[in-house]
This record gives structure tokens, C-alpha cells and sequence, in this order.
């Protein structure tokens, strides 16, 4: 850098101030939403057991306006998330287009794989139930589009954690790579645990002799699946924390070079 650029410099850590904090407040409105839909998901969760046991003949009626409650939260919630994380990456594309492009790039393709499965499964899940039986054209059509919706989710997916890894390298402390480095850890653990819960319940319940399925008492399968279902929480509270915890950090760094004297040329 050469000694005309020092504004420009200054400036770009203005923007990446600004976006790490709209980041920031992106990453915390989902635990607001969840926390406004908590007493929804605990009532839903309670009538679980009720619903297996009496085969469905519970209060339907009042567990589906739940689950529409839970819903609405959620989109609500999830939309204003969207909008402050679009804010917070064309800053930060702004400050340094080279570094922080991917962030912003990763999130349309997020959203264009969400659209994808929204615009085409839904009207192709809505024709299948009225063709009949086996519209394998149709099945097969609605799979390519699912197929391709979470192909570009996931490519986007890790293309925004590029960008946020790139964001605690130049302006962090290691609060954000910690917070990847657990996401990995706890999706390994989802994969791991799943699988195991599944060879766990086909082992208990499985007849030996006859390879047949023995339906097991309602509630028996549940216990271990909730204690890991515990377990994954416990972990998104501590990917979310130390990626909050991170952002506030650039931010307060980003916001101090800014306002700072030039560094030496």
C-alpha cells in the first residue's frame, strides 16, 4: 500500500465493522425466534408420546395451529435474518470484494437452492398426490429438483464459512473458526448418533429368528433420540455463542483501525 491509500483503508474497516455487526444481529434474530416459538415446540414435543400411544386420536386440530404458530415465527424471523445478512455481506464485499466476495455469492446461492426446492418440489409433490400411482416422471423431476436445491445450499453453505473464516483471520481472535471447527464436530456427531440410534433400535427390536420388526412400547425409542437431540442443542448454543461472541469482536477491532492513526508505511 502506498501512502495515498491510508483513507481507503480506513474506510474499508468502517464497512467491515458494519457488516460484522449486521452479521452479527442476523445470527441473533434466530435465537430471539426460537425463544418467541419456545412454548410452541415444548407444547408440540409434550403431545408426542400422546399421539403414539393413542394412535393419532389426540388433539390434532390444536397441534397443527401449534405447528403453524411455530411457523409463521420462524419465516418472520428467518426473513429479517436474510435481509440483515444480505446488508452485512455487500458491506463486507464493498470493504474488500477479493476476500469477502464469497460471503455474499454463498449466500444467493443459499437462497437460490431454497427457492429451487420451494418453486418446483412443493408444485410437483401437489401433482404427484393427484396423478395417481406412480408418476415416476414426475417423482423423478420433483428428486433432480431436490437434488440440486441442497447441492447449491451446501455449496453456498460453505462458501459463507469461507468468507466468515476469512473474516476472523484478517480482523478476529479465533472466536468464528472455533465456532466452524464445532459446527464440523457437531455435524459429525448428528451422522454418528443417528446412526447409531438406528442400529441400536434395529438391534433391540428386531427378531433374530425371523428378521421381522417387533414393534417396540411407544415411548421406549424416544429416550435415547432425545438425549441425542440434547446433546446437538447443547452444541448449537455453542456454535451460535462463539459466532456472535466473534462477530462483536471484528466489529469492535475493525471499528478501532478505522477511527485509529495509519499504520506505518
Amino acid at each position: 500500500m502506498v501512502a495515498g491509500e491510508v483513507g481507503p483503508t480506513r474506510r474499508a474497516c468502517g464497512l467491515v465493522s458494519g457488516g460484522a455487526r449486521m452479521l452479527m444481529w442476523s445470527f441473533l434474530l434466530p435465537l430471539v425466534g426460537t425463544a418467541a416459538s419456545a412454548p410452541f415446540i415444548l407444547w408440540i414435543w409434550s403431545q408426542i408420546p400422546y399421539l403414539m400411544i393413542y394412535g393419532g386420536h389426540g388433539p390434532l386440530w390444536t397441534l397443527g395451529g401449534a405447528m403453524a404458530a411455530t411457523d409463521l415465527i420462524s419465516l418472520a424471523f428467518a426473513a429479517a435474518s436474510l435481509a440483515l445478512q444480505w446488508i452485512g455481506w455487500s458491506r463486507l464485499r464493498d470493504a474488500d470484494r477479493h476476500r469477502y466476495g464469497i460471503g455474499r455469492t454463498g449466500l444467493v446461492l443459499e437462497v437460490i437452492g431454497l427457492i429451487l426446492v420451494i418453486a418446483v418440489f412443493i408444485p410437483i409433490s401437489v401433482a404427484i398426490s393427484a396423478a395417481g400411482p406412480q408418476p415416476w416422471a414426475l417423482g423423478l423431476a420433483g428428486a433432480g429438483a431436490v437434488a440440486l436445491g441442497g447441492i447449491l445450499e451446501l455449496a453456498g453453505f460453505i462458501m459463507v464459512l469461507v468468507g466468515l473464516w476469512r473474516l476472523d483471520e484478517d480482523h478476529g481472535v479465533g472466536y468464528i473458526k472455533a465456532s466452524i471447527a464445532t459446527l464440523i464436530a457437531t455435524v459429525i456427531v448428528a451422522v454418528a448418533g443417528f446412526a447409531y440410534w438406528a442400529s441400536w433400535v434395529a438391534g433391540t427390536y428386531m427378531n433374530p429368528a425371523s428378521g421381522a420388526f417387533v414393534p417396540p412400547p411407544a415411548a421406549a425409542p424416544l429416550a435415547p433420540l432425545m438425549d441425542l437431540m440434547a446433546v446437538l442443542l447443547a452444541l448449537d448454543i455453542v456454535i451460535y455463542a462463539l459466532l456472535i461472541v466473534g462477530l462483536r469482536r471484528v466489529s469492535a477491532v475493525a471499528c478501532a483501525r478505522s477511527q485509529g492513526p495509519p499504520p506505518a508505511q
